[in-house]
């Protein structure tokens, strides 16, 4: 009997590892400018942060004191 190297894996598994299917990851209170703060994973379809409307948008409704990153509009969002 020969031996046979399979080329073709079988990725199915439990969904809820990290190895297997869509991760789905939600840490308001972490860092999303450091990448080490997101999961290894295959695919990650879900980050849980919101992101901001349009300038063209944003500018109409705010003011130039809510438009820097640490503003209290922008904390409040």
């Amino acid at each position: 009997m020969q031996n046979v190297v399979l080329c073709h894996m079988f990725r199915w598994g439990d969904a809820s590892s990290p190895f297997y299917g869509d991760v789905h990851f939600y840490n308001y209170d972490a860092d999303s400018f450091d990448a080490a703060t997101y999961p290894h994973a295959p695919f990650v379809s879900e980050f849980g942060f919101q992101s901001l409307p349009s300038w063209t948008l944003y500018k109409n409704v705010t003011g130039p004191q809510d438009w820097s990153w640490n503003s209290e509009m922008s904390l409040f969002r």
